[in-house]
């Protein structure tokens, strides 16, 4: 689509044609110049008023356009039950004043699921052996878990590609630790990150 130029018309300039006390045969000349510019300008005003109707086309073009991708087939004034932003993103002038993060607490499933939230929650009752699910296949990604061993192992060689910081080694678990799972973009490495809590 060719997005429409709007064409304004030049600025108008009668300064040369004032019309002075004692301006005789000078008054018609300076008249008629003074009326074909207003004419000019008038002609430049109806073809710029022609130019912004082309352009409220495409702009209703652009807006049906949005109505088919999200299925609204109304009137704009009949928007409601839309979900308000804030409640999502809470901001005070213009920064995010509240940010929470979907959490996994089914607290002794051995899957942690990228899809089920970016943090998970696990609380050992016996020896586990954690594996990964749905991990992105594009774009970064990361996924939390706090961890409460309870004096339990936990087995990480399941998770495939898996790289630990600081050593190259799984860790030695404490009371509470924390694991940072993270994948990024370009990479089919898992980057694993540990930190004692408690």
């Amino acid at each position: 689509m060719v997005a429409t130029v709007i064409n304004v018309p030049a600025a108008l300039d009668l300064s040369a044609n004032r019309i002075s006390v004692g301006d005789t045969a000078e008054f018609v000349i300076k008249f008629d110049a003074t009326q074909a510019a207003l004419e000019g300008f008038s002609s430049g005003l109806s073809v710029m008023a022609s130019d912004f109707l082309a352009l409220a086309g495409e702009v209703e073009d652009f807006r049906d356009q949005a109505q088919a991708i999200v299925g609204f087939s109304g009137v704009y004034s009949e928007l409601t039950g839309l979900p308000d932003l804030t409640v999502y993103l809470p901001r005070t002038s213009g920064t995010v004043t509240d940010y929470r993060e979907a959490t996994s607490t089914d607290l002794t499933n051995a899957v942690l699921d990228f899809a089920a939230g970016n943090v998970a929650v696990r609380t050992l009752t016996g020896p586990i052996a954690f594996t990964l699910a749905n991990i992105p296949t594009a774009g970064s990604a990361k996924l939390e878990l706090l961890l409460t061993a309870g004096g339990y192992p936990a087995d990480f060689t399941g998770i495939a590609n898996l790289v630990w910081e600081l050593g190259g080694q799984p860790p030695v678990l404490n009371t509470i630790d924390r694991i940072v799972f993270s994948k990024y973009d370009g990479d089919t490495n898992i980057y694993a990150a540990h930190s004692k809590v408690v």
